[in-house]
């Protein structure tokens, strides 16, 4: 779905600029990352190193989503960081928005969400704020029902099309 308005109008060649688009602007989110946690000193660096990463330098070459989930994966885990430095609600909930998007683009990001699910119950836990484990967990149940409610869109229309919402997985469980 994620190209789906881009084929509709210019074949390939905007769907390509709309995937390459990905690399630039993980590249932004990279540099503010590196300025907001090390200052001037050290923010170019990782901003290099990034194309310097072989696998990002051949998806930027090719219509693929992997950029895209890179992208908001990454930006998810930075909004969680900014939420445990500055614990306002609306960086948790942009933190959420992001990780769906990250799902709802690719399943394989699933490891994404569930690692800022355990990131954020071991800082409310044991570090931060020190809530209860209970509190912790209401508060990611919280995290999950955004994230699946990115995620609806895309499962509804798996539904629609295929009768499995988790289509290409668990096709036998969902019989035609």
């Amino acid at each position: 779905m994620l190209f789906i308005v881009a084929m509709s109008f210019a074949r390939d060649m905007l769907a390509q600029l709309l995937s390459w688009s990905y690399a630039p602007f993980s590249v932004l989110a990279v540099y503010s990352f590196a300025r907001s946690r090390w200052g001037r000193l050290r923010r170019s660096q990782p901003r290099q190193s990034y194309f310097f990463v072989p696998i990002v330098s051949i998806l930027a070459t090719i219509t693929s989503v992997d950029l895209a989930v890179m992208f908001y994966g990454f930006l998810s885990v930075y909004a969680l960081l900014q939420w445990v430095v500055l614990p306002r609600m609306h960086w948790f909930s942009l933190a959420a928005i992001l990780c769906g998007l990250a799902v709802g683009t690719k399943y394989t990001a699933i490891p994404v969400a569930w690692f800022i699910l355990e990131m954020f119950i071991f800082w409310h836990t044991f570090l931060g704020q020190r809530r209860s484990f209970l509190e912790s967990l209401k508060q990611c149940a919280v995290f999950g029902l955004i994230v699946g409610g990115c995620l609806a869109p895309w499962g509804i229309k798996n539904w629609i099309y295929t009768g499995n919402p988790l289509y290409p997985f668990f096709d036998t469980w969902f019989p035609r």
